[in-house]
């Protein structure tokens, strides 16, 4: 079957007649959400943020104290006063000291590296999870077919973006969750004290 010029075009323009409504269809049904708004604006992002915050401060302090102590021992060493007033083991015992703190430090700030990475990690995949639970639930209320992460997407009008939706969304999932375990908390507390 040949075709020509003429009766391809037409097949093309009918093509896009018909697929048309069906995009338009697919556009209203399409959404954006903000995740870094969702993760700093939402009671979950702002208890991950929190949690991080408090490991975080707990593992500088701890590297503050070891630093304080290299520092410490460091004066002493190279304080000519003190070092004349060593002996020659007092010294030696100093020295052995500022290399062990010396690794412990470079352990510590290693360690909190990777703690902090990993910490950021977790809390992503955590705000992912709520932020597409959320997604579903608003998806279902609204008939969105589509809703994506504007940092995925080239272009949008400002219309489609629901980000204060899903962080409404997200707020009330936390009260829920919240609710929740104050419940069985209070579960547990009552079946305790029925025990005794």
């Amino acid at each position: 079957m040949f075709f020509n010029k003429k009766s391809l075009q037409l097949s093309v323009i009918a093509l896009g007649f018909a697929i048309s409504p069906l995009s338009a269809k697919a556009t209203q049904a399409t959404r954006v959400v903000d995740f870094t708004k969702c993760y700093t604006d939402s009671s979950f992002g702002k208890r991950e943020q929190e949690n991080n915050d408090q490991m975080k401060a707990q593992m500088e302090k701890a590297i503050k104290e070891l630093n304080d102590q290299l520092s410490e021992t460091s004066a002493k060493l190279n304080d000519e006063f003190v070092r004349d007033s060593l002996s020659p083991e007092a010294e030696k015992e100093l020295q052995d000291k500022m290399q062990t703190l010396s690794v412990e430090l470079q352990r510590y700030q290693q360690q909190y590296y990777y703690m902090m990475q990993q910490a950021n990690y977790k809390t992503m995949n955590i705000m992912a999870g709520k932020i597409k639970e959320a997604s579903k639930n608003l998806a279902k209320k609204k008939n969105y077919t589509l809703i994506i992460n504007k940092d995925q997407v080239f272009h949008y009008t400002e219309n489609l973006d629901v980000t204060e939706a899903i962080i409404s969304e997200l707020d009330n999932m936390f009260k829920a969750e919240a609710s929740n375990k104050a419940q069985v908390k209070q579960e547990l507390s009552n079946k305790e004290s029925e025990k005794k």
